[in-house]
């Protein structure tokens, strides 16, 4: 089976299918991340302005003041039990016996009614000693992790979403980044060559002039041996560097060329 080659319009289709799922992954992780952040940050507004010293001030005297009125609820049963056992105390216990078991009634009637009272203000004496006691500042460190949580889950999705569907957007747009690249390097390129050709051209017509003249110099000098040496039948001449040599001489013993 042939391979299947991206043409132009699968190239496009493919091109406009990575855009669309780059935009909206980007689109996912900023709405994710955004309301984790949201949610982060109105956690900390909500602790900064629980734990501070006024609220914490605030809540002491609230306390004491509901200490306070259950105490002055309480009281007057109290001074009524009390009035009551000195009334029964007073009573013999042989003669008047059936008096101090009502008296005894009414007392046990009135301390169950101020018994879940009493309790209360024992809660309310312990949780004043705590809220005395509190220090704001590790309160509201000790609280911080219910947003610096969500931040860090937040800003995770956002980067993560993010860079995915940049890669993407990348991926789809890579082509248009390949030819602006190319765009911007050819004029430049181009420069360079228009530099250097003439200098490469004057460097030919150097090497050529040289090698001219060294072939002038092999002439003359051929025709000079020659001229020396004369039409010697055993003789002959090397073709590179005109010296007179052997006739039969494979290699010119003055410069090694081959006859």
């Amino acid at each position: 089976m042939s391979p299947q080659y991206l043409n132009e319009e699968r190239f496009q289709k493919t091109r406009k299918k990575f855009i669309l799922a780059g935009v909206l992954i980007m689109v996912i992780g900023l709405m994710a991340g955004g309301l984790l952040i949201a949610k982060g940050f109105s956690n900390k507004s909500a602790v900064d302005s629980q734990y501070t010293e006024a609220n914490k001030q605030q809540n002491i005297a609230d306390l004491q003041a509901q200490i306070i009125a259950l105490q002055n609820e309480v009281q007057p049963k109290l001074d009524e039990i009390q009035r009551l056992e000195t009334q029964r105390n007073t009573l013999s216990p042989f003669t008047d016996q059936d008096q101090r078991d009502a008296l005894q009634t009414q007392i046990n009637a009135l301390q169950n009614e101020i018994r879940p009272i009493q309790d209360q203000i024992t809660q309310l004496n312990s949780d004043l000693f705590q809220a005395q006691n509190d220090d704001v500042s590790f309160d509201r460190s000790f609280h911080a992790s219910s947003y610096i949580l969500l931040f860090a889950v937040g800003g995770f999705i956002l980067f993560t979403f993010f860079a995915f569907g940049a890669m993407m957007l990348l991926q789809a747009f890579r082509r248009n980044f390949l030819a602006y690249g190319a765009q911007t390097a050819m004029p430049i390129v181009k420069e360079g060559i228009e530099e250097i050709t003439p200098a490469v051209g004057g460097m030919v017509k150097e090497i050529k002039k040289d090698l001219d003249e060294e072939t002038a110099g092999g002439d003359s000098g051929a025709s000079a041996a020659s001229a020396a040496v004369g039409d010697s039948p055993g003789h002959i001449f090397c073709p590179v560097c005109g010296k007179a040599i052997a006739k039969d001489s494979i290699y010119c013993k003055a410069c090694g060329a081959k006859v």
